[in-house]
């Protein structure tokens, strides 16, 4: 209506808002907080830039995706934010909503015009952050959008900044401090493997990747603190089979699956260690029954027991170093020989007295061994 009281043909001009203006953030705070709509739309209409990034680089669709809030995101798109918009931790709000399971979400936002290409920071990419969803329905869901399995790239400078205290912006996603920014040069099966999604790794294999891929990867922080303040890369790990991945956290239904699809158990990764070691070595949780089951899917043929890493170690060797105790009996009940030397011309037994345990029904089975032998 004009100052004359006729009606007016011209559309509604939102007005301007300097970036200092605190309404673009107060945008943000309801966009993570999901307030009603109808509040959103107002801060839209009343000059709120709806691809204002705030002080961590994320817009408030991203907030939106990561919390969840479909009506919100609705409401961006309808205002037409940039639905690919990116930050080089978390990359796209289509990432964010793959990874925490998001199925409505993630077909709001391809339907929106999301790229299910779009590379996803330290996450990978939308297909990565899929196999970190144990919903395979997001992953199908890409797929029939256009997603591709590719490597994920991280530079040895990204994986410095996201070790610093500010790189973890939003509340931690559950095994986000764990996994994301270890895996280099990965296809989306490293991290289903890593995870031990065995759907998903199927999926990904009857897409075209090999039983026997790998991938490397960077170990730089330590995995009880979401937040880590260390910035130091300790080394780079290379050639990491799926099969080593999922014996790494001692998924055994889909260490199984690999084994019978003809992963091989002999591979060794850039330091000569194998499957074997990887499993050992490990302080994932695993159920007794479920460890002398892993050790056979992995010791095939006579001997396999007994292979060695490129210093000489067997698994046995290994298990005694990191104190794996029960692995040690498993390993020797198998049929392991404790009295094998690595290069250095240490036994397992040597190693074990060394550290100075005393275990009544671990000295039984050593004494038991050598009688036998």
């Amino acid at each position: 209506m004009s100052e004359d009281g006729t009606s007016s043909s011209e559309p509604h001009k939102r007005p301007y808002r300097p970036p200092t203006d605190p309404i673009h953030q107060n945008l943000i705070g309801i966009a993570t907080a999901g307030r009603h709509e109808s509040k959103i739309q107002r801060l839209l209409d009343y000059g709120a830039d709806s691809d204002y990034t705030d002080a961590a680089g994320l817009t408030a669709m991203h907030h939106a995706a990561y919390h969840g809030h479909a009506h919100v995101v609705r409401a961006l798109i309808a205002d037409h934010a940039d639905v690919n918009a990116f930050h080089d931790c978390y990359g796209t709000p289509l990432c964010l909503a793959a990874v925490t399971s998001n199925v409505p979400l993630v077909d709001l936002l391809l339907a929106g015009g999301a790229n299910p290409e779009s590379p996803a920071g330290w996450l990978g990419s939308a297909l990565h952050c899929a196999c970190a969803s144990i919903e395979t329905h997001v992953f199908d869901r890409l797929i029939a959008a256009g997603g591709t399995l590719r490597d994920c790239t991280i530079s040895k400078s990204l994986v410095r900044k996201l070790s610093r205290r500010e790189s973890a912006i939003l509340e931690p996603i559950s095994l986000e401090r764990r996994v994301y920014s270890w895996y280099n040069n990965g296809l989306p099966t490293a991290l289903a493997a890593m995870l031990g999604h065995t759907n998903l790794i199927k999926r990904c294999i009857e897409l075209g990747d090999t039983v026997n891929g790998h991938y490397d990867y960077w170990e730089h922080f330590p995995t009880a603190r979401p937040y880590i303040t260390d910035t130091k890369v300790r080394s780079r790990h290379f050639g990491i089979t799926y099969l080593m991945a999922t014996a790494s956290d001692r998924h055994c239904e889909a260490l199984s699956y690999l084994v019978q699809m003809g992963a091989d158990p002999l591979a060794q990764d850039g330091g000569g260690l194998k499957a074997l070691h990887h499993l050992v070595r490990s302080h994932a949780p695993v159920d007794d029954g479920k460890r002398a089951q892993m050790i056979g899917l992995l010791c095939q043929n006579p001997g396999d027991i007994d292979t060695c890493d490129g210093a000489g170690w067997t698994a046995l060797h290994k298990a005694v170093y990191v104190r794996s105790y029960d692995f040690v009996k498993a390993l020797i009940e198998y049929g392991a020989d404790p009295d094998k030397v690595n290069d250095e011309g240490q036994a397992a037994r040597d190693l074990y007295r060394e550290s100075n345990p005393f275990d009544r029904e671990l000295e039984e089975l050593w004494n038991k061994k050598q009688r036998s032998t």
